[in-house]
């Protein structure tokens, strides 16, 4: 079909004040024009609008269609990640949290655009927790007509990844402001183009450094009599402490998998000692961890940095890990030198802590 009136005006209007990010998400989007959907859709690779409605659009509302429709493809809102979710609720709690992004921005919405500023702040998903139930004909009926299309699942995440790498690389290219992309935009990026291990592995991987296997003349290698040989030996650390943040946002299932791989690290490492304590605002009694059924873990109120310190100072740590969700104060700390301390960092939070190193502890 032809273009409807002042689509290019509206291209040209988002090229000069739009940011280069969203400018190349949409203009990676193959563009039909037609007469066999209400509005318009996208798939996350296709973007499809009804002529007749959005030619009698005004050119600021043209200009926030197209943008609405490249944050979807943005925030993967196409993949159908949420599968177990209701389609058509969720559907409208993604246009709502698009919708205020847009106005908030002073972009002017199509008639009948869904904006409630009551959802300013709130996710997708907390928005989607608030709605009652929608008629299952909100759904776009871009599926439909893209329901011949034969591109599986798996192409079309694929395609839609390497829209997300280009359009964030072009943005870094223009000297864009970092800020122009949502953050979870980047780190989706971030793990796309430098995957991570998982979080056990990372943590492995730094204990290993601590283990001091070597050869040495102090115990002659056996198997030769008559030849005096160094021989493989293993000294074991003397020390690893382990805090847990137990002031109640770690579940029992976080608790069981901790309890996993502090039997892991002993198992490895074979410290001499490992010494396991909890802790909110206040350090409680720390002991030498035998097993889980030995451990007694106390807590339940705030967090605090304080007990970290005051473990620090009195038990003189060799190796120390915190499994916590980070939300602190960390004044106590601004001070103490002690860079063998690593924080398993549990609810996608990592602050700039004043010492030690965070690893990413993924719930899933």
């Amino acid at each position: 079909m032809k273009e409807p009136k002042d689509h290019s005006r509206a291209k040209i209007k988002i090229m000069l004040e739009g940011s280069v990010f969203i400018q190349s998400i949409l203009f990676s989007l193959e563009l039909s024009f037609v007469d066999t959907i209400p509005t318009a859709g996208t798939n996350g690779t296709k973007l499809i609008i009804n002529t007749k409605w959005y030619s009698n659009l005004t050119l600021e509302q043209k200009v926030s269609l197209l943008l609405h429709e490249a944050w979807h493809v943005a925030y993967q809102h196409t993949l159908g990640i949420y599968k177990h979710l209701d389609h058509a609720k969720l559907n409208m709690a993604q246009d709502y949290y698009i919708n205020l992004q847009l106005t908030t921005t002073g972009f002017t919405l199509p008639p009948d655009g869904l904006v409630d500023s009551q959802y300013n702040g709130l996710s997708s998903l907390q928005i989607y927790k608030l709605l009652p139930d929608v008629p299952k004909s909100y759904i776009s009926d871009v599926m439909e007509e893209d329901k011949n299309n034969n591109e599986s699942d798996e192409d079309r995440k694929i395609k839609l990844d390497n829209i997300l790498i280009k359009a964030v690389n072009m943005s870094k290219e223009a000297g864009e402001d970092p800020g122009k992309i949502p953050g979870e935009i980047r780190r989706h990026v971030e793990e796309l183009l430098n995957p991570k291990l998982p979080w056990d592995v990372i943590l492995m991987n730094y204990m290993n450094a601590y283990a001091k296997d070597d050869y040495s003349w102090k115990k002659p290698n056996k198997r030769f009599r008559d030849i005096y040989l160094p021989s493989l030996y293993s000294e074991s650390i003397d020390n690893i402490s382990i805090l847990i943040d137990t002031s109640g946002s770690i579940t029992q299932k976080d608790l069981s998998i901790f309890f996993t791989e502090i039997h892991a690290i002993r198992d490895m490492l074979q410290p001499k000692e490992i010494m396991l304590g909890s802790f909110d605002t206040r350090l409680y009694s720390a002991k030498p961890f035998q097993d889980y059924n030995s451990v007694e873990l106390k807590g339940g109120g705030g967090t605090s940095s304080q007990p970290i310190q005051e473990f620090i100072e009195n038990f003189k740590p060799d190796i120390l890990l915190i499994f916590s969700d980070m939300y602190m104060d960390y004044g106590y700390l601004k001070d103490v030198n002690f860079p063998d301390l690593y924080w398993i960092a549990t609810d996608g939070f990592y602050p700039d802590v004043p010492c030690g190193s965070i690893i990413e502890y993924d719930r899933s």
